[in-house]
């Protein structure tokens, strides 16, 4: 009995420790996304205070 209680836990952590292998990998990706969407959005603002100072010197 003790030996399939320990199989039952043995597999249960090992689904767990997948479970937070994928959490930890979809984090990275969000982190990649969020970056990239910071970037875009600086990118943005810098492009609408570029010509926001042409139109001024026009």
């Amino acid at each position: 009995m003790a030996k399939l209680d320990q199989e039952k836990y043995s597999l249960a952590l090992k689904k767990i420790n997948d479970i937070y292998q994928r959490a930890m990998l979809d984090l990275e990706r969000l982190k990649k996304q969020g970056k990239q969407i910071i970037t875009t959005a600086k990118k943005k603002q810098d492009e609408e205070k570029i010509s926001q100072i042409l139109k001024n010197i026009k």
